[in-house]
């Protein structure tokens, strides 16, 4: 914790983060359960779930690069209760919403949810850097990560429940979800502010310019723009493995659907044990072989179930080892995009980061879309995960840096 900032302060941006996650995928869950039913018997040619899917995740491509420029425009704190109090106007129109039974309003807030949550995450990850001193850094963000995919199960996990206590009185859901917003917004108060990155900023209009400027930026740090890539493609990979876990389970290996859904979050707290001892390493790892020796691993399951017997125990422990492996990956990449950048430019960065990482997302629906088209078998699909990650992974270790003691130095100014 770096001098002067208050040690709970690191302790109020991670309850402000885990109660945005918390709300967002409860209300999502929630959203595409109403979704599925409302989907039963309809002539509709829309599929409801994705439409709810694709509401969420464009704002994060629309704004996330402009939310970058924010929190660098503005104290990172006060980004933070913006966001936070949008989020309490949301949730008062998603009572609104459930009350008119409205699914269009239902989707719209979907959107306006994802918006909030697009401008939290580069001020979010920002303020941890004027937190915490390069060598802690890693340890913290391992911290972060887990409590996010804690939050992640936990949000789904009440989400059937919930529905299934109000679902003849929706509207009480959205008082839940204002409560929990606003919970949110009295411990983001106690983030402490640091005065912002750079005052001078202009913002603009045009959400892409943003995009543009922020990937020219990272050109010019060496190693940036290869941790950003490597950082995206950690979420198309588990974006398909998502999709591949649902699949294979109803078609391929016929087991009950409560037990492996069950599995499925036991590979979140995999995931998350590997981030915190990824975080607790890096302390004294400054090279590159943490996220090489990761990227192998998680690599290395994939390959296995590929492989391997076509056995639910057999295929849900390679992937809960490889889960653990992501870890060691994914938080070393995460640090290197909060310390390589200058002070300056390390919302831009975070926001250009953010984007990448949603681009992904998209890839991985069509990637699963793609190998259904021609006909791959839902267990052979992770030769073509591994093979993408080994392809990806020596290149990528090959021109990432070891962790910097310092920011770099400012890049030259636009022209």
């Amino acid at each position: 914790m770096k001098t002067g900032i208050p040690r709970g302060s690191f302790s109020a941006l991670l309850g402000t983060q885990s109660l945005t996650v918390f709300n967002d995928n409860l209300f999502k869950q929630v959203v595409l359960l109403l979704a599925v039913a409302a989907q039963v018997g309809s002539s509709s040619g829309f599929d409801l779930q994705a439409l709810s899917g694709l509401a969420f995740s464009l704002p994060f491509v629309f704004f996330a690069a402009t939310a970058g420029d924010v929190a660098d425009r503005f104290r990172k704190r006060d980004v933070l209760l913006a966001a936070k109090w949008a989020e309490v106007g949301v949730m008062l129109f998603a009572t609104l919403a459930f009350t008119t039974g409205s699914f269009a309003a239902v989707i719209m807030v979907l959107f306006l949810m994802g918006s909030q949550s697009a401008f939290l995450g580069p001020a979010k990850y920002g303020s941890m850097v004027e937190h915490f001193e390069p060598p802690e850094l890693g340890r913290a963000n391992g911290i972060m990560q887990a409590t996010v995919l804690a939050s992640v199960i936990l949000g789904m996990g009440a989400a059937g429940l919930l529905l299934k206590r109000y679902e003849e009185h929706l509207w009480v859901l959205g008082l839940i979800y204002t409560a929990v917003a606003a919970t949110g917004v009295l411990v983001a108060w106690k983030v402490h502010p640091q005065p912002p990155a750079d005052a001078g900023r202009r913002l603009r209009l045009n959400p892409w310019l943003p995009v543009r400027t922020g990937l020219a930026r990272a050109a010019q740090v060496p190693g940036l723009r290869p941790a950003i890539l490597g950082h995206g493609l950690y979420w198309l990979l588990g974006g398909v493995l998502v999709f591949a876990w649902n699949e294979m389970g109803s078609k391929v290996l016929l087991v009950d659907s409560t037990t492996w859904t069950l599995r499925l979050a036991s590979l979140s707290l995999s995931s998350a044990a590997g981030c915190l001892a990824a975080g607790a390493l890096s302390r004294r790892c400054t090279g590159t072989w943490l996220p090489l020796c990761g990227g192998l691993g998680l690599a290395a399951s994939f390959f296995a179930v590929a492989l391997g017997p076509r056995d639910p125990l057999f295929i849900w422990i390679c992937l809960l080892a490889g889960s653990f492996s992501g870890g060691f990956y994914l938080i070393p990449l995460r640090t290197l995009i909060q310390r390589l950048p200058p002070r300056e430019e390390i919302g831009r960065t975070l926001g250009t980061s953010q984007l990448t990482d949603w681009v992904f997302i998209v890839a991985a629906s069509l990637l699963k879309q793609f190998s259904a088209s021609v006909g791959l078998d839902v267990i052979d699909l992770f030769w073509v995960l591994g093979a993408i990650l080994c392809l990806a992974l020596f290149p990528l270790a090959a021109r990432l840096p070891a962790m910097p003691s310092a920011p770099a130095s400012p890049p030259p100014p636009e022209a």
